[in-house]
């Protein structure tokens, strides 16, 4: 078995390998982020290239870019210039897992497609760092990929059977390929079923759930990713 660290390792190096051309794939803002209008200060925790951030520094927000992946904030420093928006916001390179932030001190927070990138001890771990950053009445907006789409069938069925002979720790766990330049990256995901996130959250934190649904890129009769949005409730 390959160790959470090793997944997390692979994650940064593919990432920063393939931030050229990653760069082009995410060029326009999901509309879901949306759902943070109005705040002031946000953090993008795995912002990628930059762009989830756009629409709310356009907006008038100030914010922070954290990801693992220092290629990744060297494009995303890039494009927030093009728009005309790097002096509304900080680069860190850090862990989702480890916000370098102190508690209670962050009011509104992306997570974009990130989580799902995390082994199973390590999305528990993000979440509760997303509830010790946010203040009281702060939201988190979190999006994962849904299992349920076409591509990822056949190697459900494989996954389905290495299960049952116990070489993986979850038939949902998959390796999902990018090419760039003539070579094949695998990135490491977990793949949610519908309520699977919401249950996550509501059993690793006391987050209250606002919101809960599917986001979906383009109309489709299967469910591309799942959303949460939450808040920090006072206890």
């Amino acid at each position: 078995m390959v160790s959470d660290e090793e997944i997390k390792k692979c994650v940064k190096d593919v990432y920063d390998a393939i931030a050229e051309g990653f760069q082009h794939l995410r060029s326009r803002p999901w509309s879901v982020v949306s759902k943070l209008h109005g705040c002031r200060h946000v953090v993008d925790a795995g912002c990628g290239v930059g762009t989830q951030l756009i629409p709310l520094l356009k907006q008038g927000a100030y914010g922070v870019c954290l990801d693992v992946s220092n290629s990744m904030l060297i494009k995303a420093k890039e494009r927030l210039g093009k728009a005309g928006l790097v002096n509304y916001v900080d680069l860190i390179q850090g862990d989702t897992e480890y916000l370098p932030f102190r508690d209670s001190s962050i009011e509104c927070l992306l997570s974009i497609a990130t989580i799902h990138h995390l082994p199973s001890k390590s999305r528990i771990n993000a979440l509760r760092e997303i509830e010790r950053v946010l203040k009281v009445g702060g939201r988190a907006l979190i999006t994962v990929w849904s299992l349920y789409q076409p591509k990822f069938l056949v190697k459900l069925l494989i996954n389905m059977l290495k299960y049952l002979i116990r070489l993986t720790p979850s038939p949902k766990d998959f390796l999902v390929p990018w090419r760039h330049r003539g070579k094949t990256y695998l990135r490491y995901y977990h793949l949610f079923t519908k309520g699977e996130l919401r249950k996550l959250i509501t059993k690793s934190t006391n987050l209250k759930i606002i919101d809960y649904g599917i986001f979906n890129l383009r109309k489709t009769i299967y469910h591309q990713n799942y959303y949460a949005l939450v808040s920090k409730e006072l206890t």
